[in-house]
């Protein structure tokens, strides 16, 4: 049973957090020490620092993939930075495009072919690696482990093979102990 010494401080500490909970009336309220319209303000200007902005609105890039049945990520980032009178997005996306076609073209494949691995191989170049935690053109959520289960699994990168390898080093080291 708390004692009533607790009980006095814990009514006396939530007292002056509704107090200050009212006095912010829900305008101002702090998020990491920043006021809400503040953020607003950096997420406004992050945005237009993008070299590549996607022209989707509010259409996800995985229902657009759904609807136009496209498979890889390259023809996907393509129809997401045009616009509906097809031209580019930004000059950046238009000259990444134009990369990802002239590495294409020294194969003699065009990105349109449906060569999903050809296209997913360029796309890694031009794009660069994929961010830790997210996946280019799949939506919230997706991570790289989901999106690219088998790549870790042949790099051995994946926690299931390290089991294996270490079993692999144990009967190993065993053989070389019994000799």
């Amino acid at each position: 049973m708390l004692s009533i010494g607790i009980v006095d401080q814990l009514r006396k500490f939530w007292r002056q957090f509704q107090l200050e909970l009212t006095k912010c009336n829900g305008a101002n309220l702090l998020t990491n020490g920043q006021s809400l319209r503040t953020r607003k303000g950096l997420l406004f200007a992050n945005a237009k620092k993008q070299t590549c902005p996607h022209t989707m609105g509010r259409v996800s890039s995985i229902r657009r993939q759904k609807k136009t049945s496209i498979k890889d990520r390259l023809q996907l980032w393509k129809i997401n930075r045009m616009h509906k009178d097809g031209t580019w997005s930004s000059e950046d996306a238009m000259q990444r495009w134009t990369q990802a076609c002239n590495l294409l073209s020294e194969e003699g494949l065009t990105p349109e072919e449906g060569n999903i691995e050809a296209n997913e191989r360029v796309f890694t170049i031009v794009m660069g690696p994929e961010h830790t935690g997210r996946v280019r053109t799949q939506g919230f959520g997706v991570t790289p482990t989901r999106y690219f289960p088998q790549s870790k699994s042949e790099e051995g990168g994946g926690s299931g093979s390290n089991f294996g390898q270490i079993a692999s080093l144990r009967e190993e080291f065993r053989s070389f102990r019994d000799n």
